[in-house]
């Protein structure tokens, strides 16, 4: 079952320099976006555990997801395998 809208909505935290935005739980819908997305799945140590394609109306979920990270399409995405760590603070990247 996919998480609420309002627990959606509650739970957002933009990340500064529109990097992307990241969502507590498992899944995350397209129903405000005009254009496409990355769908990042993050298990609870920051391990993508999957990457998916969002379209405008479309919806995603990730079943071993803590939360989702939401990119730009035009971004290229991290691969499943990769562990990411907050770099300043300020975004997610790929640990060395």
């Amino acid at each position: 079952m996919a998480d609420s809208f309002w627990k959606r909505l509650v739970g957002i935290h933009g990340v500064p320099g529109q990097w992307g935005v990241l969502i507590p739980g498992r899944s995350v819908h397209g129903m405000f976006i005009l254009a496409r997305l990355w769908a990042v799945g993050l298990d609870g140590t920051l391990r993508v555990v999957g990457v998916r394609s969002l379209g405008p109306g479309g919806m995603v979920v990730f079943g071993d997801a803590d939360a989702v990270l939401e990119l730009r399409h035009s971004r290229v995405p991290p691969r499943v395998g990769w562990v990411l760590a907050w770099k300043d603070g300020l975004a997610p990247w790929p640990a060395c």
